[in-house]
């Protein structure tokens, strides 16, 4: 990973409203000389849209730094065991999200998503979650309530993007098209 790919990653994962139309595909691999698949989606080095785990793993062990500095310079209350407390419960919680959202497209029948993929597309809301305790610290309960309310805006946008563009859709309709086109 490049500082240019993770600066770019994060600003469409913060401000999701400047990316347009099909520029929230992924883009094709088209490495044939590796003897690559040429229906294969591109890597993270190459696709701005390819989902990866760097960004998530790191703004997630952000967020835990950023949380504990909260709790212990503007409270005064820094307990390593709550910090501990606060990893599992988020890890956890993000796991269980994560397998929730693909039971339910597997049952939907609305989205072919590998766990990985759903995995780093969840895990992009610690970059979020590190903006709105930095409003903590600096401005108090009431702005981190004004951070949550825009940042959790602004990632459920940049989060329902990513999937409405990796969804295929498999509705009768659709097969039925796909039947009378195929006659």
């Amino acid at each position: 990973m490049t500082n240019e790919y993770v600066l770019k990653k994060m600003l469409i994962v913060v401000f999701p409203f400047t990316v347009k139309g099909d520029a929230w595909k992924r883009q094709k691999n088209f490495d044939m000389m590796a003897g690559g698949d040429p229906d294969a989606a591109a890597t993270p080095r190459t696709d701005v849209q390819a989902p990866d785990l760097y960004i998530p793993l790191m703004s997630f062990v952000t967020f835990l730094i950023q949380a504990g500095c909260v709790q212990g310079f503007n409270r005064g209350d820094f307990d390593m065991q709550k910090l501990f407390l606060l990893n599992s419960f988020a890890l956890f919680f993000w796991l269980f999200e994560t397998l929730i959202l693909k039971g339910c497209f597997y049952f939907m029948n609305i989205a072919n998503l590998a766990y990985m993929e759903l995995l780093c597309y969840t895990g992009y809301k610690f970059v979020a979650l590190c903006i709105i305790v930095v409003c903590d610290g600096l401005f108090g309960t009431l702005g981190s309530y004004a951070a949550l309310a825009i940042f959790g805006g602004l990632y459920a946008w940049f989060f329902f993007a990513t999937l409405k563009s990796n969804i295929s859709s498999n509705t009768l309709a659709d097969h039925i098209k796909q039947v009378s086109m195929n006659k």
